[in-house]
C-alpha cells in the first residue's frame, strides 16, 4: 500500500512546497507514495491532466497507478512510483485543473535516491 504525503500549492508560486528545485520531494527507488496537494487559501480543486515525466520523456503509463481524487481544496494524485534503477533522476510532474473557478498549473520537483547511497 502507498503511503501518503501532503504539499502545499500557494497562489504565487509555480512548484509545490516542498518541491521545487532548491527544495525537493525525495522518494527512493522503489517507493510508492500517494501525494496529496493542499490548496492554500482555496475552497475547490480539480484536476484534468496529471503527468510525470523524466529526462523530458513522458513517464505517466508506468510511474502511475490508480485514480486521482479531490474534496475541497485537497487533490490526491494517482500513486507514484519510483522506479528500480532511476536513483539519481528527477521526476518533474506536472498538474493541471481548475483552482476555485481559475485555470491552475503546478510542478512538482521529485529526486529519486538510491537504497545504498544519498543519491
Amino acid at each position: 500500500m502507498a503511503r501518503t504525503t501532503t504539499l502545499l500549492a500557494i497562489s504565487t508560486q509555480l512548484w509545490t512546497v516542498p518541491g521545487s528545485p532548491s527544495n525537493p520531494v525525495e522518494m527512493i527507488e522503489g517507493d510508492v507514495i500517494t501525494y496529496s496537494v493542499k490548496y492554500v487559501g482555496s475552497t475547490s480543486a480539480t484536476v484534468s491532466a496529471i503527468t510525470a515525466y523524466k529526462d523530458g520523456t513522458d513517464i505517466s503509463t508506468t510511474a502511475f497507478s490508480g485514480d486521482t481524487a479531490a474534496a475541497g481544496n485537497v487533490l490526491t494524485w494517482k500513486a507514484l512510483t519510483a522506479a528500480s534503477g532511476d536513483g539519481g533522476e528527477v521526476y518533474i510532474v506536472a498538474t493541471k485543473g481548475t483552482v476555485d473557478s481559475n485555470t491552475d498549473s503546478r510542478k512538482t520537483y521529485i529526486r529519486i535516491l538510491t537504497d545504498e547511497g544519498e543519491v
